[in-house]
């Protein structure tokens, strides 16, 4: 009778030992991929930010010169664009690597999460404008003054309009007005539209304006981030 309850005991003991590990081991893995994916992207960092001193290097050498660069690819997917000028890696993962829409710039290297936007100069119906434009959509915003040389300005102008990439079509809307405690003379006056970025690859865009009111000087910052299908506006002093 005590052996046979030697064993029994024995063998709950082997099962309530295997069962913990496996717990250990599934909380453990989350941190395991975190820390692998982690090595990846370092590696790459690493790699590209070579990569661009090479290229930099040839560069000054002139015409003819020449390297050999050998890449080694744990994981992901590489992509050439010869217009553009950019080599690009895209690698996936769960683990919480790099916060959503945050970037870095190394020289000419990018590392960043969910890098779908982009800002540019353009016209719309024929007046210049500055374009934040994503995955759905394009956002215009009215291009004038300078820091140097304000222009006048009225809030209203300054959101020309924002197209419906997903719809194929322009967002119904007449206007936007600003104002500062609901007062009138905080809505026109001078000063000069700009964007904080300009190119590709971004994890967000933003234009802004600079409002020199007689009531209030202040910011209106126009903010469109990757994969959003709305704009994010939002006023400051300065």
């Amino acid at each position: 009778m005590k052996k046979g309850m030697a064993l029994v005991s024995g063998v709950l003991f082997l099962a309530i030992t295997i069962t913990a590990a496996i717990v250990v081991y599934e909380l453990g893995m989350p941190i395991i991929e975190k820390m692998q994916s982690a090595a990846i992207i370092d590696n790459m960092k690493s790699t590209f930010t070579e990569l661009d001193s090479q290229i930099q290097e040839i560069a000054s050498e002139g015409k003819g010169s020449k390297r050999t660069f050998y890449l080694n690819l744990e994981a992901g997917e590489m992509e050439f664009n010869s217009s553009k000028d950019w080599i690009k890696w895209e690698y996936e993962t769960q683990s919480p690597v790099i916060s959503p829409r945050t970037a870095q710039w190394i020289g000419n290297t990018i590392i960043g999460s969910n890098l779908e936007t982009k800002a540019y100069r353009s016209t719309c119906e024929g007046t210049n404008c500055y374009v934040l434009e994503n995955e759905h959509l394009k956002v215009y915003i009215n291009r004038t003054g300078s820091a140097s040389s304000f222009a006048q300005l009225n809030t209203s102008d300054i959101l020309m309009g924002v197209w419906l990439k997903d719809m194929n079509q322009l967002l119904g809307m007449e206007s936007l007005n600003v104002t500062i405690d609901n007062k009138a003379s905080s809505e026109t006056g001078n000063g000069y539209t700009g964007v904080q970025r300009l190119g590709e690859n971004l994890p967000y865009a933003t234009a802004y304006a600079l409002m020199n009111t007689t009531y209030e000087q202040y910011y209106i910052n126009f903010t469109l981030e990757s994969g959003a299908d709305f704009i994010i506006i939002r006023g400051c002093a300065t």
